[in-house]
């Protein structure tokens, strides 16, 4: 379980030590990442056609990820790693990736105006990948997105789609629950609310 530990480790220093990670990552590139591996990951989305398309790629050092993945060390120095130094990951986005190896080496995620379905494809990275620092990051994401009376039903019913990720997914509802609380204060409001929301499909969500 030596490897395990040492991912959980690396996770930990990097969620909750951020500058002691910059600076391991400053060490590394100057003494190490010259003689590591590359990798490439090519992002490719797949349509109902045979061929497929090449969203985009990134780079990676295969040690770093490895140390940090037990999911990609096992890919990369496993029994049956891979053999060559492209590697294709479907059903996910460039940018979802791309965030993914931000969190890894330390870089600033830009999240702007990602939406909470686009929150939920870094989950599944995180969750596929094994990288529980990065479930942490997001789900901070999902308890300050901004709800407004228009879309916090709709944000609701995405987190109840994707109930897999019941920590995240609870996490999301209880301030959509919050959110309408505070906005919600009479009756009246409430009924007009339920109204607004009637035959929307949502109707199950309005009233979780």
């Amino acid at each position: 379980h030596f490897y395990k530990r040492t991912n959980d480790e690396l996770n930990y220093i990097c969620h909750c030590y951020p500058l002691l990670w910059t600076q391991l990552l400053a060490f590394l590139q100057m003494s190490l990442f010259k003689s590591w591996e590359w990798l490439i990951i090519k992002i490719q989305e797949v349509g109902c056609q045979v061929e497929e398309k090449l969203l985009g790629e990134v780079k990676g050092h295969k040690m770093l990820l490895g140390l940090f993945s037990p999911v990609f060390k096992k890919e990369f120095f496993g029994p049956a790693k891979e053999t060559t130094d492209i590697v294709s990951v479907r059903h996910t986005s460039l940018e979802s990736i791309e965030r993914m190896f931000d969190y890894i080496y330390n870089k600033a995620i830009e999240w702007g105006d990602v939406t909470v379905l686009e929150m939920y494809d870094v989950v599944n990275l995180a969750e596929k990948y094994y990288i529980p620092g990065l479930l942490d990051v997001v789900k901070t994401q999902m308890e300050n997105v901004h709800l407004t009376m228009e879309d916090v039903i709709e944000v609701a019913d995405t987190a109840v789609q994707f109930n897999q990720f019941p920590t995240i997914s609870s996490s999301l509802l209880q301030s959509c629950a919050k959110f309408l609380k505070t906005n919600l204060k009479t009756d009246g409001e409430l009924l007009q609310f339920a109204i607004s929301h009637s035959g929307s499909g949502q109707e199950a969500t309005a009233l979780h």
